[in-house]
C-alpha cells in the first residue's frame, strides 16, 4: 500500500520538474530586445535565424538634388556575415516617429530619394545584396519606440533575388538599433 501513495507523489515531482525545466529554456531562447540587439526570422527558398547584438543605424545625407535629404540606414548584421538591411528616406537629420513604413521597389525602380518615410531593404552576406525588396505596399518596417540614440521595432517584408542572388524570402523580427556616427 506504501507503493501506491509513493507512486503518485514521484509522478507529480517529475511534472513539476520537467515544466520548470521547459519554461527555462524557452526564456533562453528569446534574447532581450530591451538592450541593442535583434532576432530576424528568414524563410521561404533559403532559411535562417539571424540573432545579434550588432545591430545599429546610421543617418547619411543625400545629394541636394534629392526631394529627401537625408537616410536613416539600419543594418543589423549576424556573426557569420548575414546582413539586413532597411534605408529609409527622411527630411532632415532626425529619427522618424513611431509608425509604419512601407516597402519600396529598389530592383524595378531605384531608389530616387524622392519617397520620404518609405523603406527599401536588402539582404546578403558578406557586403553582397542577394535579396531586395519587392513591391511598394508589401510589407515594410514599424518603428515602435525612438528615445536618445535608440531606435526599437520590428519588420516583415518579402525579398525578390537581384542578379547575385536566386529564389524569393521573406525576413521578419524585432530589433533594437543604436545610433553610430
Amino acid at each position: 500500500m506504501k507503493t501506491n501513495r509513493v507512486a503518485p507523489f514521484l509522478f507529480a515531482c517529475t511534472f513539476f520538474f520537467l515544466f520548470s525545466c521547459e519554461s527555462d529554456d524557452g526564456d533562453m531562447e528569446t534574447p532581450n530586445l530591451d538592450e541593442v540587439g535583434f532576432n530576424i526570422n528568414v524563410s521561404g527558398d533559403f532559411s535562417r535565424n539571424m540573432q545579434g547584438t550588432n545591430a545599429y543605424y546610421r543617418f547619411q545625407e543625400l545629394p541636394a538634388s534629392l526631394t529627401t535629404t537625408h537616410q536613416l540606414s539600419i543594418y543589423l548584421s549576424d556573426g557569420e556575415g548575414y546582413t539586413v538591411t532597411a534605408i529609409i528616406g527622411v527630411n532632415g537629420e532626425s529619427t522618424p516617429p513611431p509608425g509604419n513604413y512601407p516597402a519600396l521597389n529598389l530592383t524595378g525602380n531605384g531608389y530616387n530619394g524622392d519617397d520620404p518615410l518609405t523603406v527599401t531593404f536588402l539582404f546578403g552576406k558578406d557586403g553582397g545584396i542577394s535579396h531586395s525588396s519587392n513591391l511598394q505596399g508589401q510589407g515594410g518596417i514599424s518603428i515602435t519606440a525612438t528615445s536618445e540614440g535608440v531606435v526599437s521595432g520590428s519588420l516583415e517584408t518579402p525579398l525578390v533575388p537581384t542578379a547575385n542572388g536566386s529564389g524569393n524570402i521573406v525576413v521578419s523580427g524585432t530589433f533594437t538599433v543604436e545610433f553610430r556616427p
